[in-house]
C-alpha cells in the first residue's frame, strides 16, 4: 500500500481520501474543532445527504481513490451511515473509521464484524470516569467505550487507540498503554494540538493545549510506555547522538521542486467536508472547492493547483532538528496564519524532546 500510495503522489492521482460525514457529536470534548450538537438542526441541514456520498463514491471509484476514512464529528450518528459504508466496502476501497465508540452496540458490532473494515480507530480519552467527566463532560462514556473496544477485539476486529494528549489526560498515560497492552492493539497519541482554524464552522473553540515543554514531556512518556526499556533506551541514544530518527520515508519524487519537506494533502489526498467542500486536509479550512453539482475530477485538478501555489518555511528545510519535527504546511499555517514561518510553539517542543531524550540516554 505504501508503495501504491508512493506511487500515486508522483501522479497527483486522489488516493487517499476522507469522508467528514457530519460534524454532530454526542459527545462535548473540550479540544475538539468539529462537534456540533448531536440534534443541532442548523448541522444536520448542512449535511449533505446520502446521494451526494454515494455519487462520490462512484466517481472517486473511476478516479483511482484507493483507501477512504470515514469520520465526523461521529459518524455513526448519521442514520445513513451503513448505507454509505457499504457503498464504500462494495467499490472496493480500503475503508478506515474514526469513531469515539459510544455508540456502538451490539447490532453495530455485528454489522461491522460481517462487513469488516481494514481499521477502526477508536479515541480514548482518557483511562478513568473523572477524566471523561472532566474532558469530553460524560464521566459515564468510559465504561461504554472500553467495553465495546473488548467487544470489537473479540470480534476479531482491527482497532488502533488515538490518544490526543491534553491538560486534562496527560497523567493518563500509562493506563491507557497499559489497556492497549492487555488487548494487544497499538496505540497512536498525539502530542501536538492543533490551533482550531476549522471551529467557528462549529462553534469557536479555544485550543486546549499544554505549553510546548509539556507536550515535550508527554511525548517521551508516551514513547517510555509504547517501547520496551530496552528499545526506549535506543531511541534516547539516537536523540543524544543527534542520528536520523527511523520516521516514515521521504523519497525524493515526493519532494517540491527546491523543498525538503513534502505532505500528500491536495497531491494525493484530500478531505471532503459534512457540507460539501474538498480541502487538502481536515486541518485547513482553505484552499476549499464546492463540490456541489461540480465533478470531482475537476474539483480535484483546481485543488492541486491551488495547493501548488504553498510554499513552506525555507528555514526548517536544513534544520538539524528536521527529522524529529512535527512541521508541515497546516500546522505552519495554524500557528501562523501564514506558510513562511516556522511555527514557534512547534520549534520549543521538538527542542525539548531532543534535550529530554538526550538528558534520559545519560541517565
Amino acid at each position: 500500500m505504501e508503495a501504491l500510495l508512493n506511487r500515486a503522489a508522483r501522479l497527483k492521482l486522489p488516493a487517499s481520501g476522507t469522508f467528514e460525514l457530519t460534524a454532530r457529536c454526542n459527545l462535548d470534548c473540550k479540544m475538539c474543532y468539529i462537534h456540533k450538537k448531536a440534534q443541532d438542526r442548523q448541522a444536520l441541514a448542512m449535511e449533505r445527504p446520502t446521494a451526494f456520498w454515494l455519487d462520490l463514491v462512484e466517481q472517486l471509484k473511476k478516479a483511482g481513490t484507493l483507501t477512504l476514512l470515514l469520520t465526523g464529528g461521529e459518524p455513526f450518528l448519521r442514520q445513513d451511515f451503513r448505507e454509505i459504508y457499504l457503498a464504500a466496502k462494495k467499490a472496493g476501497f480500503v475503508v478506515i473509521l474514526n469513531s469515539n465508540g459510544s455508540l456502538l452496540n451490539d447490532s453495530l458490532i455485528a454489522f461491522l464484524a460481517q462487513n469488516p473494515p481494514a481499521r477502526i480507530n477508536i479515541s480514548l480519552y482518557g483511562a478513568s470516569r473523572e477524566t471523561y467527566g472532566a474532558l469530553c463532560g460524560r464521566e459515564e462514556i468510559f465504561d461504554l467505550v472500553t467495553e465495546n473496544i473488548r467487544k470489537l477485539r473479540a470480534r476479531g476486529l482491527n482497532v488502533i487507540l488515538h490518544y490526543t494528549v491534553t491538560p486534562y489526560n496527560r497523567r493518563d498515560a500509562e493506563a491507557i498503554y497499559g489497556f492497549a497492552r492487555e488487548l494487544g492493539i497499538r496505540v497512536k497519541n498525539a502530542t501536538y494540538m492543533f490551533p482550531p482554524l476549522r471551529s467557528c464552522e462549529t462553534g469557536c473553540a479555544e485550543a486546549v493545549r499544554m505549553s510546548a515543554e509539556e507536550a515535550a514531556e508527554a511525548t517521551v512518556d508516551c514513547l517510555r510506555y509504547r517501547l520496551t526499556e530496552a528499545e526506549f533506551r535506543q531511541q534516547a541514544e539516537l536523540y543524544a547522538q543527534g542520528a536520523a530518527l527511523p520516521m516514515d520515508p521521504e523519497p525524493e519524487e515526493l519532494r517540491a521542486p527546491g523543498e525538503r519537506l513534502f505532505c500528500r494533502a491536495g497531491g494525493s489526498s484530500f478531505w471532503i467536508t459534512y457540507d460539501g467542500r474538498l480541502l487538502p486536509c481536515g486541518l485547513l479550512p482553505q484552499p476549499a472547492i464546492l463540490l456541489d453539482g461540480l465533478p470531482f475530477p475537476e474539483a480535484w485538478e483546481r485543488l492541486k493547483a491551488e495547493t501548488l501555489q504553498i510554499n513552506l518555511p525555507k528555514k526548517c528545510v536544513c534544520c538539524s532538528l528536521r527529522s524529529y519535527c512535527e512541521v508541515c504546511a497546516a500546522n505552519c499555517y495554524g500557528e501562523n496564519g501564514n506558510y513562511e514561518e516556522p511555527p514557534e510553539y512547534i520549534c520549543r517542543k521538538t527542542k525539548a524532546t531532543v534535550q529530554r531524550m538526550a538528558r534520559e540516554a545519560g541517565e
